[in-house]
């Protein structure tokens, strides 16, 4: 498609009017350079924005009261009124509904996580009806992994682009006539649930041999503007593939949709009970980076200044106990001291004080990592960890490596696979495995194993997601298709009846 150029450029923002360039240009620039950041739509006093991590969309939300998540439950008729109101006087003012819904019973962990992609859907193709004002604030993103879903962009584009109303804007972005079009061999994402229109299917069947964009649209004989959105739209959802005069395609980055990983069973704090201190150590180190105040605590909402001292002496009094069972030179002391700044962070957000400056962490053996042989150094410790069958000892390492590597795929595998494998933290894995597939979502590995810890506690609708995935990224990995085909035969879905196309 043709660069966006149509735009007021500041060294951090973008900013527009959607009268001038199509929203489709945008947002497939900014899945393709792969960058992260906010991007926000303000249309008659409503502000919605799609939150993009390296391209994909991990977050969407809204201002209009009818794009809120209960409003959709109600439509979805998966809840009713009386349940949204029994679920907003539950909140006590910390939760999300969506929690409040679940841990009353009113819907499943399950339902929620579809729900809310369905819900970011409907917001971001809301984008593409209207016309308005549109800012990209290139930045890290924000969203918490635990809080992050997967809305796929290519399926968005297909369905989004059908809602624009300026089809000048989509003939402009068009290729030329005489450019080369073909359905894709490669989809990047599968079409499980997508109900497509009946002159995109006649487009699809037309592209399946190689052929000029005007030969296609005169083939198709449908309405002209019928016809060139149907193919733009294809186009920008991957479908259809522009072909170079040397035969070469560029291929889009594999991606699939999934629900909430907050509201995942894996994520509730079910885990079995530590057998010994390092395990509580590692248990206690990973949940207490996302919990709240009151949850670090111990404590009901609203509760009165002396149950928070008494709350953070007795945790403080706990961990010393469990500092002192561990040697002085194990780096788990570290995670210690870690864990109980936090308990004082969190009383002093409780109590509604400012935190004096903290003493540094003590430092025994902390593992200060500033180049490649240091980093050497720490995989060689988590070989001999391992080697020795010291798993916690191995774990404890492997948090260092992904601290001072943060954004190494690799190294967040690592610590996932090790994870997964361990008894108790076995449910502390999912997000890590979350991570790497953040830094790297075209590792056919990382989803493999990834379904395959889905696999183990019998969530096999996720377990599918990666292993398509999976196949999509490498269709040759034969673990995958191998595992797959035992969840998953012809179901007769428009995919599995199109797959001759795909080939």
């Amino acid at each position: 498609m043709n660069p966006v150029v149509r735009t007021a450029v500041t060294s951090t923002a973008e900013i527009g009017s959607l009268a001038g360039v199509a929203i489709s240009e945008i947002l497939g620039r900014v899945n393709l350079k792969e960058l992260s950041g906010a991007f926000e739509v303000s249309t008659d006093g409503i502000v919605r924005t799609i939150h993009f991590d390296r391209g994909f969309i991990v977050f969407a939300a809204s201002t209009s009261p009818n794009e809120r998540l209960g409003q959709c439950l109600l439509e979805a008729g998966r809840i009713t009124e009386e349940g949204i109101e029994i679920a907003l006087n539950a909140m006590q003012g910390r939760q999300r509904i969506g929690q409040a819904m679940v841990e009353m019973g009113l819907i499943t962990k399950e339902m929620l996580g579809s729900e809310l992609v369905r819900q970011a859907r409907t917001v971001a193709t809301a984008m593409y009806a209207q016309e308005g004002f549109f800012r990209f604030e290139e930045k890290p993103c924000r969203i918490p992994m635990d809080l992050r879903i997967s809305v796929s962009i290519y399926r968005l584009q297909l369905e989004g682009i059908r809602k624009i109303p300026n089809h000048a804007l989509l003939r402009e972005a068009l290729p030329v006539r005489t450019e080369l079009i073909r359905v894709t061999k490669t989809p990047a994402f599968s079409f499980d649930g997508v109900e497509f229109e009946t002159i995109e299917l006649d487009v699809m069947a037309a592209s399946r041999s190689q052929r000029q964009l005007g030969e296609i649209v005169d083939h198709v004989a449908r309405g002209l503007e019928e016809t060139e959105r149907a193919i733009y739209g294809l186009l920008c959802s991957g479908i259809l593939e522009r072909v170079s005069r040397d035969g070469s395609v560029r291929r889009l980055r594999v991606e699939e949709e999934t629900g909430n990983f907050l509201v995942s069973p894996l994520s509730a704090d079910n885990t079995e009970a530590p057998e010994n201190v390092p395990q509580a150590v590692l248990l206690a180190f990973e949940s207490s980076e996302r919990a709240s105040p009151e949850e670090l605590l111990e404590l009901a909402p609203n509760a009165a200044e002396v149950e928070i001292r008494r709350a953070f002496v007795t945790k403080i009094a706990e961990w010393d106990t469990k500092r002192a069972q561990l040697d002085p030179n194990d780096p788990l002391v570290t995670k210690v001291d870690e864990i109980k700044q936090r308990f004082e962070t969190a009383k002093y957000k409780l109590l509604d004080e400012s935190a004096p400056s903290l003493p540094p962490l003590s430092e025994p053996q902390k593992v200060a990592v500033s180049d490649k042989s240091d980093e050497s150094r720490l995989l060689g410790d988590i070989h001999a960890k391992q080697m020795t069958g010291d798993s916690e000892g191995a774990i404890t390492f492997l948090y260092e490596l992904v601290r001072v590597a943060p954004n190494k795929a690799k190294h967040e595998l690592m610590l996932a696979k090790a994870l997964a494998e361990h008894r108790v933290l076995k449910k502390k894995a999912e997000r890590h495995f979350r991570r790497a597939l953040s830094l790297d979502s075209q590792d056919a590995e990382a989803h493999y194993l990834l379904g395959r810890y889905y696999q183990s506690f019998d969530m096999s609708s996720r377990a599918v997601t990666e292993f398509e995935a999976a196949l999509a990224i490498s269709p040759q990995h034969s673990e995958t298709r191998s595992a797959l085909a035992k969840l998953k035969g012809g179901d007769g879905s428009l995919q599995e009846r199109l797959k001759g196309w795909f080939s």
